[in-house]
């Protein structure tokens, strides 16, 4: 879910296939996922999650010493790609995200999916060798391959519209949690019914959550989009009371592991 639900308490530091997107009061099928002009928005009068999607997100690493030049060829060309490939979400949310970690200097790069096999093609064609070829010179290849690319089974979460952007900056949160076993299903459920979450969570400036898991499902690692770090950082001095309250406690233990990382460099590409 959302990096500001789940991270630790009080800290700041800087299935394969898609089954369902669903709205406040309605499902669509999977053949109705690509097309985002449906989506006609809230029809509830409750504060609630805008959408939610399960999918796939592919992850690889990078470092460069062109991070210019590498924005630039992303705004360039990552729509000619993203367009031009099949089995990308079709929602009013990012397509692809890019962050540095300050101390490392590497680059995480996710991509969101309808599914693995989606993911695999795209990564097959014509179109990424061509996107792949205006960045060879501008990332250190010997720290970065293909095969380093991990594919990981993810839920989606969209709390507010997102503009279109070609790589614009967003802040960015990432946490990561062991929890045990039936915390994905909780979470969904309680992410679609809680509407005390939903108005907390808006309210503080989610747009977007990415939460992907490893194959027993009990470890998750929660990537947040935010409009406004401020409202984040006010938030968490209330936020332990709250997971306590929705049952999260049940399920992870909020003292443990370390606390979410913020990223005010994310780079985000949406259609």
């Amino acid at each position: 879910m959302m990096a500001a639900l789940l991270a630790r308490r009080c800290a700041l530091r800087g299935t394969g296939c898609m089954t369902l997107r669903a709205g406040s009061t309605v499902t669509h099928t999977a053949t109705d996922h690509s097309h985002a002009g449906k989506y006609a928005g809230k029809t509830s009068a409750e504060p609630t999650v805008l959408n939610m999607v399960t999918g796939s997100v592919s992850k690889n690493h990078w470092h460069t010493n062109h991070p210019v030049e590498v924005a630039k060829h992303a705004r360039e060309h990552v729509p000619h790609y993203i367009a031009a490939v099949q089995g990308v979400l079709g929602l009013p949310g990012p397509r692809t995200i890019a962050f540095e970690n300050d101390e490392t200097k590497q680059w995480t790069g996710l991509t969101f999916w309808e599914s693995h096999s989606a993911s695999q093609k795209a990564h097959d064609s014509e179109e990424h060798a061509k996107l792949m070829e205006g960045f060879g010179h501008l990332l250190d290849m010997d720290k970065m391959k293909e095969a380093d690319v991990e594919m990981l089974h993810a839920d989606f979460y969209y709390w507010a519209p997102i503009k279109e952007c070609n790589y614009e900056r967003y802040p960015l949160t990432v946490a990561v949690h062991n929890v045990k076993p039936g915390f994905r299903e909780f979470l969904r459920k309680t992410v679609g019914s809680n509407h005390d979450m939903a108005k907390w969570l808006i309210d503080i400036g989610s747009l977007f959550s990415a939460v992907t898991w490893n194959k027993a499902e009990d470890k998750m690692t929660v990537y947040t989009l935010y409009n406004d770090l401020l409202k984040y950082e006010a938030a968490m001095g209330e936020g332990a009371k709250k997971f306590e309250a929705w049952g999260f406690t049940e399920f992870m233990d909020l003292e443990g592991g370390a606390p979410a990382e913020v990223h005010s460099n994310c780079f985000m590409y949406s259609e």
